[in-house]
């Protein structure tokens, strides 16, 4: 900064004399502009040092991926997604893709890496992608993934055009500043293992037991035994998580935390009767902690307990009005008691908090049906088909439920509107991820292979790529209708988590794998190594 400053000085040399005031704001104004110009140089500075850092390693792993790929004559492939492509261990459809593939081409060896993130948004799992990417230097990638993206749709005619890269894309300051806020953000983590150490070293502390009421917050010492006890809990460290949460009942025998912890403990290690103990005790500590009453009622309805669990349902549904799940189970357990008029009053409640509730509109019908309800039924249909919502789960849902009441013409109706939702509106969550895939992977020179989930039309995951250009899609649709038109719909899918699909069993994994092998072999991705080669 002295040559800025000394710059500087020399260009006021000639100057007339000045005065005090002229000679202070004319200082700060020189220190000024030097402060910008070292900056400037520091991120020139900068930017040189992380090209020539990128071209040495990437010279450096291109010769290693070389190596590798004249070594060896596996194709490895990486399947992304959520719990669709993570569930059903050696029946999940990348584990039955890596069998048939082999199979059908035994002149090479494939390798396929099951990648999925269950409960993850398409977003999460574009998070992992260049570490995945790094770690297993995939051939290919078959990416199914959008289900559970839950931001508002929006119609096709209303999509932007893709943007052209930015000028700052190529900027690797730029680059370099977006991974240093992502770390930034992820600082949470270093601090849960300081507190980890802290925990630790506590649990060692003779402490006498602390008497308060139930409003006075946690000390840091009481905090950073819970913390402990959740960092142990996420590593299965369940006799190490069950002393610290003990611990910190002792140090507060008001800690509700402390119980409920002790509480889901129990449960994963089968002392279901201790765990409605400590729920209870959670409970008494905290009369409005909602996870204590979940976890109290989940158990009593395990017990068939319905008469305790009609008194903790609705001791939720009192806290918490628009608890929804806590009211379909008050009315479950007042079904269960014989109080056929009090739970249809609750069902019908959950419908008017939120009118565009499916799961709350088919647990009503169910009800109606088994209680031979007709006119409440037709009313509920009457409804529901007045409705205008933009949610093809919705109608995915209620398809579902009129194909497990044998009315096929509903069961159409409904599927219909949920095809033409898909086929008009789209997340821009999804799409926006699946163009920042293809960008990444293009970078790479790795295929990229899309896979539209069971059952749905292919055609609007398509419409999400202006250009589609290079790109494989697997459709899954026909060969999905035409083996349930013989199979009951539990022999492909598990569960209807989304209305239409759900979790393939192995027999609807299998099918899937198919679809994708065939899409693999059809486009020449099975003999190709990279994108060059196809």
């Amino acid at each position: 900064m002295k040559f800025f400053y000394g710059l500087l000085g020399r260009f006021g040399s000639g100057r007339s004399p000045r005065t005090t005031g002229e000679r202070t704001t004319s200082s700060l104004a020189e220190k000024s502009l030097a402060a910008l110009l070292g900056l400037l140089f520091f991120l020139l500075c900068l930017e040189l040092v992380l090209r020539l850092e990128g071209f040495a390693c990437r010279g450096y792993l291109d010769g290693q991926n070389r190596k590798a790929l004249d070594e060896s004559v596996e194709c490895r492939i990486l399947c992304v997604g959520e719990s669709t492509t993570l569930w059903g261990g050696a029946g999940s459809y990348p584990a039955q893709l890596g069998e048939i593939l082999n199979e059908r081409c035994p002149g090479k060896k494939f390798s396929v890496v099951n990648r999925g993130l269950g409960g993850a948004n398409s977003s999460a799992i574009l998070l992992e992608l260049e570490d995945n990417l790094r770690r297993y230097r995939p051939h290919i990638v078959v990416a199914m993934m959008g289900a559970n993206d839950q931001d508002d749709m929006v119609p096709f005619a209303q999509m932007p055009a893709v943007p052209p890269p930015s000028f700052l894309d190529g900027i690797k300051v730029c680059k370099f500043m977006k991974i240093l806020w992502f770390n930034i953000a992820r600082a949470g983590a270093l601090k849960a293992e300081m507190a980890y150490d802290k925990g630790k070293r506590l649990l060692l502390r003779p402490r006498a037991p602390r008497q308060e009421s139930p409003g006075k917050p946690l000390t840091r010492e009481e905090e950073a035994l819970l913390r402990l006890t959740k960092l142990n809990a996420a590593k299965a460290k369940w006799p190490e998580a069950a002393e610290a949460y003990r611990k910190a009942t002792e140090l507060n025998p008001r800690c509700a935390a402390g119980y409920l912890g002790l509480a889901d403990i129990c449960c994963r290690q089968g002392d279901f009767t201790m765990a409605k103990s400590m729920c209870e005790k959670a409970v008494a500590s905290a009369p409005e902690l909602m996870p204590a009453y979940r976890m109290l009622g989940t158990l009593l309805l395990q017990e068939r307990d319905y008469v305790r669990a009609v008194e903790v349902f609705g001791k939720m549904v009192e806290l918490d009005p628009c608890d929804l799940e806590a009211a379909m189970h008050l009315a479950d357990c007042l079904e269960e008691r014989g109080r056929t008029a009090e739970a249809l009053q609750v069902y019908r409640r959950v419908i008017e908090i939120n009118p565009r509730h499916s799961l709350g509109f088919i647990r009503c019908l169910d009800f109606c049906e088994r209680r031979n309800l007709r006119d409440d039924a037709e009313k509920l249909i009457a409804r529901i088909n007045a409705l205008d919502v933009r949610d093809s789960m919705f109608y995915a849902r209620m398809a579902k439920f009129f194909h497990r009441a044998g009315n096929r013409e509903m069961e159409e109706r409904y599927r219909g509107k949920a095809d033409d939702l898909q086929a008009q509106y789209y997340h821009p969550m999804t799409r926006r991820n699946y163009l920042d895939l293809r960008a990444i992977l293009e970078r790479h020179g790795v295929a990229l292979v899309c896979v539209q989930y069971p059952r749905r039309d292919v055609e609007p995951l398509k419409r999400i790529f202006s250009e589609s250009a290079g790109l494989v899609f697997v459709d899954n649709r026909a060969s999905f209708e035409k083996q349930l038109q013989t199979a009951e719909y539990e022999e492909i899918f598990c569960d209807n988590l989304y209305g239409d699909i759900g979790h393939g069993t192995k027999r609807g994994n299998r099918l899937l794998a198919e679809n994708v092998a065939e899409a693999l072999v059809t486009h020449g991705l099975t003999g190709a190594g990279s994108r060059a080669q196809r």
